[in-house]
């Protein structure tokens, strides 16, 4: 069993009695760190205060109808001072109340380990907790300094950029159906940095480009020796939509694949289909001729953007990916499950291959399985992890 002694916890609950047994499940669960804040304007003040002593809350447990501060106007914070402790919603309201709190929180990139609804019972809290070693990521120091362009631009020419690799899976046999390399920025000084701060900087400052060649050849390059050794048979590299208006772009990564000895048809290469595409002429002048070049595209994202069914009925896809947004725990959401069931359905009929991110459970993976998906990726299965770590985790073949 996963020891959970160590880790400090905030409970931000002003019921006292459901405060007493929130503490009880916690305990058996394993946690003695914990510490009470009766409204979401004392949980900011207790958050600051750990902060400045160093010693940053990793678990935070939130009702939502709190006074003072409501716990949406809580979670708002907690995104506004990028908070990357793991997050539990708790409330006795709607389920689809609460569904939509927690949709709120992941799309501010919080790391939100799930949702309860009261009263509160221990398996329901250890099952998130069992989950917590794999979905809590560390501390990123990062998050309390201001970058800038000229920090972003000296990371990626010092080559502190560099590519960790996410596992696919079969959903069939468990076996390893290719890889996607993620963009991690690991500074000498501050630590890791997230994507979701660099990213964005290097999309409005113009450094996507440079930022993506920098990514192209760190997961080709990483990647090649793996699928010669016959580990795994394909690297997906996210392109971002920027980059398709560059004519050359094309020539550009066939170019990269054979200077590393890979063949187009084992890079996978994902559109983000949140980002609109700005010169549609240009962008199918690219798409279409990198699929002719033998690179498989994949339309990344599926379900955050606003013109998806046109973007699929104008652009030569070959894989629908399907955002973790619809596919977390909707194993137990009936709004959720109509939705991705529509998606995979209409992804088959089109000849698509669907690929699910986000499986973090066996009951995620049970049930995405169970509506005929292709592949699937997640904590479940496997962390992103540097080349250096992953030829021994792919040797076994599968999870």
């Amino acid at each position: 069993m996963t020891d959970f002694s160590s880790i400090r916890c905030l409970l931000v609950e002003d019921e006292s009695f459901q405060q007493e047994i929130a503490v009880v499940v916690l305990k058996q669960a394993g946690i003695n760190d914990i510490s009470v804040a009766t409204d979401g304007l004392k949980a900011v003040a207790m958050l600051e205060k750990a902060q400045e002593k160093g010693a940053p809350f990793e678990l935070i447990i939130s009702d939502l109808g709190l006074p003072n501060m409501d716990g949406v106007e809580f979670i708002r914070h907690l995104a506004n001072n990028n908070v990357n402790s793991g997050i539990i919603i708790i409330s006795s309201m709607d389920k689809k109340i609460i569904d939509t709190v927690e949709l709120v929180a992941k799309t501010h990139a919080l790391n939100i380990l799930g949702s309860i609804e009261k009263p509160l019972k221990p398996a329901a809290i250890k099952d998130l907790l069992t989950n917590m070693s794999c979905t809590i990521t560390p501390k990123q120091k990062s998050d309390s300094y201001s970058l800038d362009a000229t920090d972003l631009q000296n990371a990626i020419e010092q080559m502190h950029i560099e590519s960790f690799f996410q596992p696919k899976f079969h959903f069939s046999n468990k076996s390893v159906a290719g890889m996607e390399a993620l963009a991690r920025w690991r500074d000498p000084d501050l630590g890791f940095i997230s994507p979701n701060v660099f990213i964005p900087l290097a999309e409005n400052n113009g450094l996507i480009s440079l930022l993506t060649e920098r990514i192209l050849e760190c997961a080709i390059s990483g990647a090649s020796p793996l699928i010669a050794a016959n580990l795994v048979p394909s690297v997906s590299i996210n392109v971002s939509v920027d980059l398709l208006d560059s004519l050359s772009f094309p020539d550009y990564v066939y170019n990269m694949t054979r200077k590393y000895g890979l063949e187009p048809k084992a890079v996978v290469l994902e559109v983000t289909e949140s980002r609109g595409i700005s010169d549609l002429a240009k962008a199918l002048d690219s798409l279409v001729r990198l699929r002719m070049k033998g690179f498989r595209l994949s339309l990344d994202d599926y379900g955050t953007g606003s013109s998806t069914l046109e973007q699929l009925s104008r652009i030569p896809f070959s894989e629908l990916k399907i955002d973790q947004s619809f596919v977390t725990g909707t194993w137990e959401k009936s709004e959720q499950r109509i939705i991705l069931e529509s998606t995979v359905t209409m992804g088959r009929n089109l000849g698509l291959s669907i690929v699910a991110e986000g499986i973090e459970t066996t009951e995620d993976w049970n049930y995405i399985s169970s509506l005929g998906c292709d592949e699937g990726q997640g904590f479940l299965m496997c962390r992103p992890l540097p080349v250096s770590d992953l030829a021994p985790f792919l040797a076994g073949s599968s999870w």
